[in-house]
């Protein structure tokens, strides 16, 4: 009986892991020489062609939009309070389209 218990716990957590490192991307990582990022939009907002919001705007997204991270950069702080303000993405819709900056707090990852 005992045996039972701990073969099912050992699964459940077996089950929990591999759940954990596929929802986090790191399973992707490391099976694959690929390692895209994705994240998506948690609202509406514009694309922006530097880091800063007075940036001319390269294209909208709408909420729920994939985006492919391309790169990350330092900008205009929008947020101070937040644990990095600054951080910037460079993005790309990833069912096409072109890419832009957008402030990190808005992407959900």
């Amino acid at each position: 009986m005992r045996r039972r218990v701990a073969l099912a716990v050992i699964a459940i957590l077996s089950v929990v892991l591999l759940f954990d490192l596929t929802a986090s991307g790191a399973l992707a990582r490391i099976a694959g020489p690929d390692s895209t990022q994705y994240g998506w939009a948690m609202h509406e907002f514009a694309l922006r062609e530097a880091p800063r919001m007075t940036s001319p705007r390269v294209l909208m997204v709408r909420p729920g939009t994939r985006l492919k991270l391309i790169d990350s950069a330092g900008g205009e702080v929008l947020d101070p309070g937040a644990s990095s303000p600054s951080k910037w993405y460079l993005v790309k819709p990833a069912d096409g389209g072109e890419a832009g900056w957008v402030y990190s707090g808005w992407i959900r990852r």
